[in-house]
């Protein structure tokens, strides 16, 4: 005896058009978040001595997004955006239930000729896409979808984890830099900084900014001494033959001068 076929929650109708294009931009932006996060976490250390990038998508991230797309409506039929907005992929002959897990597949395999599939669904009377022909689906709104808070609060939950998770990859990536341990070590070695700051001088929140060419690296790193706080900008030139970063120059920006104390006017 066969399993039985996983069912939808009951439709009420087909998914208004307006629905399906921002479950689609929702998809959208999440996709290119987690690009971006494995991009980040796959840098490697010394990722700055390797040339910048040229500006076009290599083929793994091409392929990474390729796959993500193929695969978002596996879950239960619903993408993220398709659960925001209350709607999911239905059989065309039985709107109640899921499609097969191939069906599912070969529908967003059409997504490739995604100009056509976009015409297609303001065109055909029931919004299919080829995707939807050819995998015989339809995309149908739900009657009775999880609340709009909960929907809402699990799209902020994600989009901050996302937002919080590429913050602390950039922190970490910072460190995994060959530009970083080189600028603390000659920030420290220099005495301009702690005859500005006062010793023992402390470094803290880095940043880099690397020229369009590769050829030149800025650190730029808060540091508090016994005097106050200040910043130091540390300087750095590429050489090859190995690859590695060398010392140009370093500029220290001490604390501001204390404001002199207020006199009191003399009486007359």
């Amino acid at each position: 005896m066969s399993a039985p076929t996983p069912h939808v929650p009951a439709p009420t109708a087909l998914a208004p058009q307006h629905l399906r294009l921002f479950a689609l931009i929702v998809d959208y932006l999440l996709l290119v978040v987690l690009l971006n996060l494995g991009n980040k976490l796959l840098l490697g250390p010394g990722w700055d001595l390797r040339p910048p990038a040229a500006g076009t998508l290599s083929a793994a991230w091409l392929l990474g997004g390729a796959a993500l797309l193929l695969l978002r409506d596996v879950p239960g039929g619903r993408s993220p955006g398709k659960w925001l907005t209350g709607i999911a992929v239905a059989r065309a002959d039985d709107p109640a239930t899921l499609p097969t897990l191939g069906a599912r597949l070969l529908r967003n395999l059409a997504l490739l000729l995604l100009p056509v599939e976009a015409v297609l669904v303001f065109v055909d009377p029931y919004g299919r896409r080829l995707g939807d022909r050819l995998a015989g689906t339809v995309v149908v709104a739900l009657a009775r979808p999880a609340p709009v808070t909960r929907r809402l609060l699990g799209l902020a939950v994600l989009f901050l984890a996302s937002t919080l998770a590429i913050f602390l990859l950039e922190f970490w990536n910072v460190r995994r830099s060959a530009a970083y341990p080189l600028a603390l070590q000659a920030a420290r070695a220099d005495p301009r900084v702690q005859e500005a700051l006062g010793a023992p001088v402390t470094f803290s929140a880095p940043g880099l900014a690397r020229s369009h060419d590769g050829q030149r690296m800025q650190v730029h790193l808060e540091a508090e001494g016994s005097r106050g706080k200040g910043r130091v900008d540390v300087s750095l030139l590429r050489a090859d033959d190995p690859p590695r970063w060398e010392l140009e120059r370093i500029a220290v920006q001490g604390p501001p001068p204390a404001a002199p104390p207020v006199q009191d006017a003399p009486q007359r």
